[in-house]
């Protein structure tokens, strides 16, 4: 089933719990500023956005700060933008 056909709130929690303990442990390793979910699933955030805050809140605790959970603004081509910016940093 493709993202653009989900239309059901709980496949989106359910989406959002698993990306939520894969996110728990980059953000106490990473410790970022901020979260950007791009991609073609990223397109479809403010499907699932609010599910994965709530999920993360209960992983939260006083040593990992949860930063903003945010859209990329061109979801859809953030993908290219980070090869491209991956490959750039490579062969600078």
């Amino acid at each position: 089933m493709r993202a653009s056909d989900i239309n059901n709130p709980g496949i989106w929690q359910q989406y959002s719990k698993t990306v939520a303990k894969g996110l728990d442990a980059l953000l106490a390793v990473l410790q970022p500023d901020v979260v950007i979910i791009g991609g073609s699933v990223g397109s479809y955030f403010e499907k699932f956005g609010h599910f994965l805050v709530t999920e993360l809140k209960k992983y939260q605790n006083n040593m990992v700060q949860i930063p903003p959970i945010i859209k990329a603004q061109k979801a859809e081509e953030a993908v290219i933008y980070g090869c491209y910016t991956y490959i750039h940093q490579q062969n600078s």
